[in-house]
């Protein structure tokens, strides 16, 4: 069974390690427009970081717009 909790973090402690993420690639015009609705105001679902190193495991697209929109605490599920 996975357990997760719900909490936010600043965007500068999410550890990028490409060993265990699936892409290499991202697409910009996907950060691009995430970024334009993050300024807006609109809510995304939380980056899933690994809970005892802060990996990133799901999310890539939206760190990457949360960084470019100027976002520094973001919302996270640690697994």
């Amino acid at each position: 069974m996975t357990v997760s909790s719900w909490g936010s973090i600043d965007i500068d402690m999410v550890v990028w390690d490409p060993s265990v993420y699936p892409r290499s690639r991202w697409n910009t015009a996907t950060i691009e427009r995430y970024a334009e609705a993050m300024e807006a105001g609109d809510e995304f679902p939380p980056l899933v970081l690994e809970a005892e190193t802060s990996r990133l495991l799901d999310g890539k697209h939206r760190e990457l717009a949360y960084r470019k929109a100027g976002i520094n605490i973001v919302s996270v599920d640690w697994h």
